[in-house]
């Protein structure tokens, strides 16, 4: 993949939103979502491109090196999302945590979170999924992604120091 500036890469993303039959709010929200993500204070995103396929790599700046949080992938008829996070980084723990709050019960959060941390052994882990179809519940699972790079991004400063 080569990488590619921000407006090239939107702009591929509205081709890719754009051959759905229908144009609601959430084609709009998706584009909106990914656009915001490129300005928050420790976020870095980084769009690639191969062919008809783009991606966007979203990482935590943590001084010299970035930590990888989540990368989308809009290819032909699917979107995929890797994500990799390593609960003995500080941003990664942040994140993961946030994101299992979004998608489940505080309760069961804190149960995955253990289970994660015990299965992970403190190293990254990467889970690949293929997304919906349906652009809103690829909406809604954008902006889950966006609250919770959101709180990884306030929650530590790049120096390590509590925000």
């Amino acid at each position: 993949m080569t990488e590619l500036d921000l407006p090239t890469a939107l702009e591929r993303l509205g081709f890719w939103l754009g051959r759905h039959q229908n144009v609601t709010s959430s084609t709009f929200d998706i584009a909106e979502s990914l656009r915001n993500l490129c300005f928050i204070d420790g976020i870095q995103v980084l769009p690639h491109g191969t062919g008809e396929t783009t991606s966007f790599a979203v990482f935590r700046n943590t001084g010299d090196t970035g930590e990888w949080l989540w990368t989308m992938t809009f290819a032909p008829g699917r979107a995929n999302l890797m994500m990799r996070s390593c609960s003995s980084q500080p941003a990664g723990r942040v994140f993961l945590a946030s994101l299992l709050c979004e998608a489940f019960a505080v309760v069961d959060a804190d149960e995955l979170m253990r289970w994660w941390s015990v299965t992970s052994k403190g190293r990254p882990r990467t889970i690949l999924s293929p997304l919906p179809d349906s652009l809103d519940d690829l909406r809604e699972i954008l902006g889950q992604l966006e609250r919770a790079t959101i709180e990884a991004s306030q929650s530590i400063h790049p120096k390590g120091e509590q925000g």
